[in-house]
């Protein structure tokens, strides 16, 4: 949703306090250590602005290939809790016609789903 902060959340993790107003399709990442072995890795994160005009840039972030390794992260705007379920459920449906445009082997799927 527009304005739920997206950015300003991924932003909070990464350490850095400036505000920073996204729009179409952002990039950035997240430094992971794990300190069990000392390993370090880069975690991907795309984010869609919250109008849904902008759900064709999904094709850019979240393909086939890629999907068994993503998590989707669904964010409401919590200063108007009335609206969080619509909002939902409209990014939900948003989500899963993209997936269901990559026309991945229903067996595929379904393992990926109960996981």
């Amino acid at each position: 949703e527009d304005g739920a902060g997206k950015t300003s959340l991924i932003r909070k993790i990464q350490g850095i306090e400036e505000y920073k107003k996204g729009r179409g399709l952002e990039y950035l990442y997240l430094n992971v250590h794990d300190e069990d072995r000392d390993d370090q890795t880069r975690c991907n994160v795309w984010i869609l602005d919250g109008d849904p005009y902008h759900k064709g840039l999904l094709k850019f972030s979240l393909d086939a290939i890629s999907l068994k390794d993503t998590l989707v992260m669904l964010v409401v705007d919590m200063s108007k809790p009335w609206t969080a379920l619509d909002s939902l459920q409209k990014w939900a449906s948003v989500v899963r016609e993209h997936i269901d445009k990559l026309k991945i082997p229903p067996e595929e799927m379904k393992e990926m789903e109960q996981k």
